[in-house]
């Protein structure tokens, strides 16, 4: 057997156990039945010392690392291929040491560097097909344990008339569910066998971001779904894929001057204000703050902590550190953390994966790679998921990377990646069969 059959070899049944209890775990879905509620509200330092979290943590990393040390070539090899975000985690590790909370921030890049591992050890191990599956049965059981969450524990799955589910907080369940419906809506497109089956989850995903009352969730379900309307028609009656581009752009241009011509309305059927519940004037400190230290930041990890450079932004505006726990903006988080060199490397990292996402649709028409990088794009303009210690679409961010680097460098493969065009790009019908 060659190294190609035994790369493609699908995974043990506990292997894959495995993979769909780090995702549910990491998705924070059952946090509250996991942990106090001190635990898991906790801020700053607070945050990382919970003995459950770390343990669990720490199991997961460790497990990751053994089934990852199986095939440490392949590692290497696409490590080497994705520069920029290699570059992201280390200058992320050098700046602990201008860091004012230095082992804070060396437990924070621990976590981060774990929790990057494991998507790695995703997007090796898994193709995206069979990594779709797994992302449906870990979705499946988000999204009925949420719907049945009402039924099974009345306590708090309902707070402020919006639903929590088991998560500890409304903008979670509502960003879970959103990927979800990405995760169904693209398995409904390419696995016939349970079409409908995928599709009543799609549903019940998009149910549940309307229950969860996430302002933030409904834009982006709405923008995808808009998306994919758009992609429909685009590819029965437009064949050039240029000339979609073309289409594309013109109608992005055409809903961005709609919105804002509506701004107040849209914010209005939102429940929100043109301040984002605060979120204006925390970033607007922050921006201040930032320019005291532009170039390198506060450190990773130690801006948000008690009694740190995060306390002066709390005595600013006038409010505890738990309704300003974080930037809200996955941009301007890592600008205060690692500064202008920070984010220069996070946007190259985007950049790069958003291309390798759009050349993979275009070649092999699958959707969800480039729906996702958009997920991600939209997502850290309210909330903050770039480069955070375990959290779930950090994790995803990364394990699709990997496998966009992998669908492009297998065994018997000829790409050209110059230009996006069908014209000019070539692929073998197996690799495609199996991406």
């Amino acid at each position: 057997m060659n190294s190609q059959a035994k790369r493609e070899k699908p995974a043990a049944f506990w292997e894959r156990t495995f993979a769909v209890c780090a995702l549910l775990y990491g998705s924070t879905a059952f946090i509250r039945l996991l942990l106090r509620a001190e635990d898991y509200s906790a801020i700053g330092a607070d945050n990382l010392a919970s003995p459950t979290k770390r343990i669990l943590w720490a199991i997961t990393y460790v497990v990751a690392a053994y089934f990852l040390s199986k095939q440490p070539k392949s590692a290497w090899s696409v490590l080497r291929k994705m520069p920029l975000l290699v570059l992201l985690m280390a200058y992320i590790a050098i700046s602990v040491l201008w860091s004012g909370s230095r082992m804070i921030s060396i437990l924070s890049f621990v976590a981060l560097a774990g929790n990057s591992l494991i998507g790695i050890y995703f997007g090796i191990r898994y193709g995206i097909r069979e990594f779709l599956r797994l992302l449906g049965w870990s979705y499946g059981i988000i999204a009925v344990s949420s719907f049945l969450s009402p039924i099974l524990i009345r306590d708090y799955v309902i707070e402020g008339g919006y639903w929590n589910g088991f998560f500890a907080h409304k903008n979670a369940l509502g960003a879970s569910m959103t990927a979800g419906f990405l995760v169904f809506m693209v398995l409904a497109r390419i696995e016939g066998k349970s079409r409908l089956l995928y599709r009543f989850f799609a549903v019940l995903c998009a149910g549940l971001v309307f229950l969860s009352g996430s302002a933030t969730s409904i834009v982006i379900l709405a923008a995808l779904t808009f998306m994919m309307i758009g992609h429909f028609f685009m590819k029965k009656y437009i064949r050039r894929i240029s000339s979609r581009a073309f289409v594309a752009v013109l109608i992005l241009i055409c809903a961005t001057m709609l919105v804002f011509s509506n701004w107040s309305g849209i914010l209005s059927a939102l429940g929100k204000d043109t301040d984002f519940t605060g979120r204006v004037g925390t970033w607007g400190v922050l921006l201040s703050m930032a320019r005291d230290k532009p170039l390198l930041g506060y450190g990773y990890g130690g801006f948000w902590i008690l009694g740190g450079p995060a306390q002066d932004l709390w005595d600013r505006l006038g409010v505890s550190p738990e309704d300003a726990a974080y930037a809200h903006n996955g941009y301007l988080q890592l600008l205060v953390d690692g500064g202008i060199i920070g984010l220069a490397l996070l946007l190259g990292t985007l950049f790069t994966t958003f291309r390798k996402a759009w050349d993979y649709f275009v070649v092999t028409k699958n959707t969800w790679p480039l729906y996702f990088v958009v997920f991600v794009l939209l997502h850290n303009l309210t909330e903050a998921t770039f480069a955070v210690r375990n959290n779930v679409n950090w994790l995803l961010f990364v394990a699709v990377s990997v496998q966009l680097v992998r669908g492009f460098s297998r065994e018997g493969t000829t790409v050209q990646m110059e230009m996006t065009f069908p014209s000019k790009t070539q692929i073998s019908p197996a690799s495609v069969q199996n991406a």
